[in-house]
């Protein structure tokens, strides 16, 4: 017993000492998370949150391919909107477009733990809302 005790305390003596360089090098091998753009939804009535039937064709592709696709990770919907003189307005509009097309890539099977809208201001105005996703390798195994 006591020669195995022996072997078991160099054992740690050797290994304890390499053991976070191995770690370091462990996170230098994950790849880095990357967004890309996958949508620009451009038909926006003025003033309204309805999407027009081949920008829901396009987002049925998109939730499709995001469950294809493991690196695929989290989705983001930006809401742009104007209201003329009004900053909040243009907030809240951007906002539920971006919830509105959420809405729809849950509907066409995106977990919703993986989808985030957020609104937009009049410093980026426009009627549409922006499709990005975040890609990881091994994020979503």
């Amino acid at each position: 017993m006591g020669m195995t005790l022996k072997h078991l305390l160099v054992v740690l003596a050797v290994a304890l000492p390499t053991i976070p360089a191995a770690a370091e090098n462990f996170n230098a091998a994950l790849p880095a998370q990357r967004k890309l753009p996958i949508a620009k939804v451009t038909s926006f009535d003025f003033g309204r949150l309805y999407v027009h039937t081949p920008e829901r064709a396009d987002l049925q592709r998109i939730a499709n391919l995001w469950r294809q696709r493991r690196a695929w990770w989290t989705i983001t919907v930006e809401g742009h909107g104007f209201v003329e003189g009004d900053e909040e307005a243009s907030i809240a509009l951007g906002e539920k477009r971006a919830q509105r097309v959420r809405s729809l890539l849950v509907k066409y099977g995106v977990d919703p733990r993986f989808v985030s809208a957020v609104g937009h201001s009049r410093a980026t105005p426009g009627r549409y809302v922006e499709v990005t996703v975040d890609t990881c390798e091994r994020c979503r195994r």
